[in-house]
């Protein structure tokens, strides 16, 4: 394992690899660890615990046996992750993206960065408010991807369902 890098200092903590990052790296985010396991950035150890225990009682609340969970996409993870990062905001969360169904006019519309955040496996669309999600949700054709609006961990629209529900 490789000590540290640019970016900051690698340590075994816990069954965990964490990174202390340099104060000059921390310019992004602002938080000066990183947990490879859980994925996350944080601000110091209490934090950390806290965010295994959150983590602990998820896999625990997934009504899984033994030592193997499963978690469907769109009905766990999308709204349990999106109600985490953004309360009270209206999403679209787009999933099986096919870039071939896009010609390149659109794609030479759209910048680079927004091009490569297109292509991941999920896209999440922050939405001003209910319509905006809504006429976004109907504009998305199936073809292209499949679309959910949310809203703190509700799935409240979808592409197939035609226009979303109330």
């Amino acid at each position: 394992m490789k000590l540290f890098d640019k970016s900051g200092v690698f340590f075994k903590y816990q069954g965990d690899v964490l990174k202390w990052k340099w104060p000059w790296a921390r310019k992004l985010h602002g938080y000066p660890y990183h947990s490879f396991v859980l994925n996350r950035d944080f601000n110091s150890f209490r934090e950390y615990w806290a965010m295994q225990g959150a983590d602990g009682a998820m896999i625990k609340l997934s009504g899984g046996s033994g030592r193997i969970h499963g978690f469907d996409l769109v009905e766990d993870v999308l709204p349990r992750w999106s109600a985490r990062l953004w309360p009270n905001e209206y999403l679209v969360c787009l999933t099986n993206v096919n870039p071939k169904a896009k010609g390149p006019k659109f794609w030479a519309m759209i910048d680079q960065s927004k091009r490569t955040e297109l292509l991941q496996d999920v896209v999440i669309l922050c939405c001003k408010d209910k319509t905006e999600m809504e006429n976004l949700l109907n504009s998305i054709d199936r073809s292209f991807a499949v679309a959910f609006g949310i809203l703190n961990g509700e799935i409240i629209g979808e592409t197939s369902m035609g226009p979303c529900l109330p």
